[in-house]
C-alpha cells in the first residue's frame, strides 16, 4: 500500500527536526511570557543564537542562518527596539557594526537556558533519559562532522 504525501512529509527526519525544534522553542518562549519576558518571538531566534560576547555582524549572521540580510535585519532593529541586543562599531572596520547581547538580553538568556534544561528533562521523561541521551549525542555527532 503506497503512502500517503502527509504521512512521506511527516515522517521526514528534516521535517520532523523542524517541527522539534519549533515546539521546542515555543515551549520555552511560553515559560519565558510567563516571567514577563515580552518582545521576542520564534522568528527571532533566526538571529538569537548566532550573537555572542565577541559581536556578530548582521552579513554573518545572514550568512549562518541562510537567510536575507534584510530579513536579519528586521529582526535585530526589533531585538535592539525591545532592549535585547545592541549594536556597537567594529573596532576593526569603523564604516560596520557588530551585534551584542545587551544586560537585558543575558538576562532574558539566563532564564531560557534554565527554561531549556527543565524543557529537556521533560522531554527526557517522556522517551526515556537512555534514548533521550542517546539522541542527544547523535545529534551533536553529527553536527561536529557535517561537511
Amino acid at each position: 500500500m503506497e503512502q500517503s504525501l502527509s504521512s512521506i512529509r511527516d515522517t521526514h527526519l528534516g521535517r520532523m527536526l523542524l517541527k522539534l525544534e519549533r515546539q521546542f522553542t515555543r515551549q520555552v518562549l511560553e515559560k519565558l511570557a510567563s516571567d514577563g519576558i515580552t518582545g521576542i518571538t520564534l522568528r527571532h531566534f533566526v538571529v538569537i543564537p548566532y550573537v555572542d560576547d565577541k559581536g556578530i555582524r548582521a552579513t554573518e549572521i545572514a550568512r549562518q542562518a541562510g537567510v536575507s540580510k534584510q530579513a536579519v535585519s528586521k529582526l535585530i532593529d526589533e531585538l535592539v527596539d525591545n532592549d535585547y541586543l545592541e549594536i556597537k562599531a567594529d573596532p576593526a572596520d569603523k564604516r560596520a557594526s557588530l551585534v551584542f547581547i545587551s544586560e537585558k538580553g543575558r538576562e532574558f538568556l539566563q532564564l531560557a537556558i534554565a527554561h531549556t534544561k527543565n524543557i529537556e528533562k521533560k522531554w527526557a521523561t517522556k522517551v526515556g533519559e537512555k534514548d533521550f541521551a542517546t539522541m542527544k549525542l547523535a545529534m551533536r555527532k553529527i553536527l561536529l562532522n557535517d561537511d
